[in-house]
C-alpha cells in the first residue's frame, strides 16, 4: 500500500490476515486453503486525508506446487484519490505513489524505494540468521557467505518450535518445503555467488503476536565436497559463525571417522550373518559402490518396545540382513542396500505382496546418515519411479 492508506479484512476465506509494513497479507497454513476452484477474498481500504491524486496497489499470489515455490503477479490497481480537503502532510511523498508502478514495469532508477536509501552489508565470512519480528510475524533469513562452495548438491535446514508455520519468502533458486516443523532448502546445483541469501516468514498456529524468547530456531548448512557430506551449523547473526574455509577439513575428517566406524560395525554384522541363506526369488539386493546415496526398504519402527533384529525377521518372515538403527527417538528396522531407488521400491512391493511388512517404504541414506528420498535422487541423479 502507499502511504497513508491501510488495509482490514472482511472476507478471508479461513486466512490468517496481518498488515504490517503497508502490505496486506492472507495467509493460509497447510490444509486451509478452500477447496472451491473459484473463492474471493476483499478487504476495506482506508485512506488517510493525506493522500491525492493516482495510487497504485499491487500483490502476488505465492503458492506451493510439486514441492516449488510458485508466484502470480496480480496486475497493479491504479486508485484515483481526490482530496476534499485540499491539504497535505509535509511527510507525504508522491513518489511513494508512482514508485510502485514503475518498479512493475521495471523503470526503477538506483536503489530507493518509498524516499529511503537500501544500505547493504556484506557479512563476515560464514552462515548467519537474522530474525526480524513484527507483532504476529517474523522474516527469517539465513545468509551464506561461501568459499569454495558452488556447483554441488546443497542444504539449509531450520527447525522451527512446534507452534509455528513457515512459508518461503525468497528460495534463492531452491526447492523449498516445510515438513516436521522444518524448513528446507534445497539445490542440485548449488549457485557460485560468493553470497546466497534465502528467507522465510514465520506465524504462530494461532496467528498470536511472537516473542523473541519462544522463536528459537536451530539450523544447518550442508552441502557435498566429493562424496563427503560436510555440515555446519547457523548461528543467529552477532553470535560466532564458522568460516567455511576452516571447518571444511575438520569437518570431512569427522565424518570420515564416522562412515569408518559405521562401516566396522556393519562388517561385524555381516560376518555375524554370514551362514544364513538368501531365500528371497525375488527383489535382488544391489551392493553399494562408491557413490555415498544407497537406499533401504524399512520394516517397522517402534518408540517404546525393544525387539531383538532376530525377533523382527522372524515376525515378518524376512530372509535378509535386517539393519537396526536409532533415529528421532526411534528404533527404525530397515532391509538392504540398493544403489537405485528403482531396486528399493521393487523390493518394497515384494515385501507388501508376500510378507506381513504392509506398512514398508522406502528410506534414503547419504554416507550413512538418512536423508529424504527426494534429496537422494537429486544428489544421485536419479528419478522417482511410481
Amino acid at each position: 500500500m502507499p502511504n497513508g492508506m491501510t488495509a482490514e479484512p472482511l472476507e478471508t476465506q479461513n486466512a490468517m490476515f496481518t498488515f504490517k509494513n503497508r502490505e496486506a497479507k492472507f495467509l493460509w497454513l497447510p490444509g486451509s486453503l478452500p477447496q472451491a476452484d473459484t473463492f474471493k477474498i476483499s478487504y476495506l481500504v482506508k485512506v488517510d486525508t493525506t493522500v491525492a491524486g493516482k495510487v497504485f496497489i499491487q500483490g502476488q499470489f505465492v503458492y506451493i506446487k510439486d514441492n516449488e515455490r510458485k508466484t502470480f503477479k496480480l496486475n497493479p490497481i491504479a486508485i484515483e484519490v481526490i482530496n476534499n480537503y485540499g491539504v497535505l502532510a509535509e511527510n507525504y511523498n508522491q513518489g511513494d505513489t508512482t514508485l510502485l508502478a514503475e518498479n512493475n514495469a521495471g523503470n526503477t532508477g538506483g536503489n530507493k524505494t518509498a524516499g529511503q536509501d537500501i544500505i547493504t552489508q556484506t557479512p563476515a565470512e560464514g552462515i548467519t540468521r537474522t530474525i526480524q519480528i513484527n507483532g504476529n510475524v517474523a522474516l527469517v533469513t539465513v545468509t551464506v557467505n561461501k568459499k569454495g562452495v558452488g556447483g554441488s548438491f546443497a542444504k539449509i535446514e531450520e527447525k522451527l518450535p512446534p507452534q509455528f508455520e513457515a512459508i518461503a519468502d525468497k528460495d534463492g533458486g531452491s526447492v523449498y518445503t516445510f515438513t516436521d516443523n522444518t524448513a528446507k532448502f534445497l539445490w542440485v546445483n548449488f549457485p557460485k555467488d560468493s553470497i546466497m541469501t534465502v528467507s522465510y516468514k514465520v506465524m504462530k498456529s494461532d496467528a498470536s503476536d511472537i516473542s523473541p524468547d519462544e522463536l528459537k530456531i536451530t539450523g544447518k548448512f550442508s552441502f557435498l565436497q566429493g562424496t563427503e557430506t560436510i555440515e555446519l551449523p547457523i548461528n543467529n547473526a552477532g553470535e560466532q559463525t564458522p568460516v567455511l574455509a576452516e571447518n571444511q577439513a575438520s569437518s570431512t575428517q569427522s565424518e570420515e571417522n564416522q562412515t569408518t566406524a559405521e562401516n566396522s560395525t556393519q562388517n561385524e554384522e555381516a560376518i555375524a550373518e554370514n551362514n544364513q541363506k538368501n531365500q528371497e526369488a525375488e527383489g535382488i539386493e544391489s551392493k553399494p559402490e562408491a557413490s555415498p546415496v544407497f537406499f533401504r526398504v524399512q520394516i517397522c519402527a517402534l518408540a517404546k518396545k525393544q525387539r531383538s533384529v532376530s525377533f523382527v525377521k522372524r515376525v515378518y518372515r524376512i530372509h535378509k540382513r535386517v539393519y537396526l538403527e536409532d533415529h528421532e527417538g526411534w528404533r527404525k528396522y530397515t532391509v538392504g542396500n540398493f544403489k537405485e531407488y528403482k531396486g528399493a521400491r521393487d523390493y518394497r512391493n515384494y515385501l507388501w505382496k508376500r510378507t506381513p511388512a504392509k506398512d514398508a517404504f522406502v528410506s534414503a541414506y547419504n554416507n550413512g546418515v538418512r536423508i529424504t528420498v527426494q534429496e537422494a535422487l537429486m544428489i544421485s541423479n536419479q528419478k522417482w519411479i511410481k
